[in-house]
């Protein structure tokens, strides 16, 4: 007769505890950069409508543990990125995502007044340590130098492309393949290529070599697109007044007056390695000009760039070119 009532009482437990599992719901998730491919840290996330949220953590990663679903929705947001709302399906008991953020305008902005512009201040800072930071003040040095050109043609009408610059028999199953879903506008990759080098400079006597470790181009040869193409094999360096791209001067954020060109923002900090960096975010002041919007992560005390994310800003009078991401690290 006891047997029988420790043998009930653990088949209780057991059931309890069976309860509390199924009961408990999980999401994770990882953030990143649409453009860039790079983790977001300390993005915020919350469930719409409750007071249930963190932050990512350093890697752009998320973990909720939670006894029930508190929303169908998630927000997720970030200084220089638009508002991210996803819905969630409330009827899973685990979910994983990979959210990608687009820079731009957020879709609510709050201003803060106050006597000290943060975000200025540091830009001050980065410029008057300019001549110390800039690369071109020491006798040599070297780094590992990628690029990628992807161009496209969007808005594709296939009638008037097989009378174009597409033979119809040769080219039949690019034609087939035209990406309608990823993009607003359907649109079809036309030219790629990649290339990986080994870039070497010396000031005196003034010397440069670039070393082609890999290479790859595929897509339609074309004399248009050769000349288009001219101008982006370049070595960028941001610390000068002005970046070229595709032969136009665009100003530089760090520019000496940048000041007339953007607004600066620092919207919080972050150790790596046991060293301080800001985050130093910037867009333009006005439409239409030859100017980028991005982020940058500035070391402490030194006000050196470790790393400076580019867009080029909406409405820069670029022909044919809609989007243009440079990543420098």
């Amino acid at each position: 007769m006891r047997k029988t009532v420790k043998a009930g009482l653990l088949l209780n437990i057991v059931l309890m505890l069976t309860g509390l599992s199924f009961g408990q719901v999980r999401l994770s998730g990882y953030i990143k950069d649409t453009h860039s491919d790079e983790s977001i840290p300390f993005a915020s996330i919350q469930f719409k409508n409750s007071g249930i949220g963190k932050l990512s953590d350093s890697s752009g990663n998320f973990h909720f543990n939670l006894s029930h679903w508190p929303s169908d929705t998630l927000i997720i947001t970030y200084a220089g990125f638009e508002e991210k709302l996803i819905p969630l399906d409330t009827s899973l008991h685990e979910i994983n995502l990979t959210v990608s953020m687009i820079r731009g305008k957020p879709t609510s902005e709050v201003i803060v007044r106050g006597k000290i512009n943060r975000g200025l201040l540091l830009w001050r800072r980065i410029v008057k340590n300019k001549p110390i930071n800039d690369r071109r003040v020491f006798d040599n040095f070297g780094y590992e130098l990628y690029n990628k050109l992807e161009i496209d043609l969007n808005k594709i009408n296939k009638q008037k492309l097989q009378k174009g610059i597409f033979p119809p028999k040769a080219f039949k199953f690019i034609l087939n393949n035209i990406d309608s879903v990823s993009e607003d506008h359907p649109f079809l990759p036309v030219y790629i290529t990649e290339t990986i080098s080994n870039y070497y400079y010396q000031s005196a006597p003034k010397k440069f070599l670039e070393n082609m470790q890999a290479n790859k181009t595929i897509g339609v040869k074309n004399e248009s697109f050769s000349k288009l193409l001219g101008g982006m094999y370049q070595n960028i360096n941001v610390y000068k007044n002005f970046i070229p791209v595709f032969d136009l001067n665009f100003v530089s954020p760090i520019s000496e007056n940048g000041d007339n060109y953007y607004n600066y923002k620092v919207p919080d900090t972050q150790f790596v390695a046991g060293k301080r960096f800001f985050h130093f975010v910037f867009y333009p002041k006005r439409k239409g000009g030859n100017t980028f919007q991005g982020d940058a992560w500035i070391a402490d005390s030194t006000y050196a760039v470790q790393k400076m994310n580019l867009m080029i800003s909406p409405g820069a009078n670029v022909n044919f070119v809609e989007k243009l991401s440079l990543v420098q690290e």
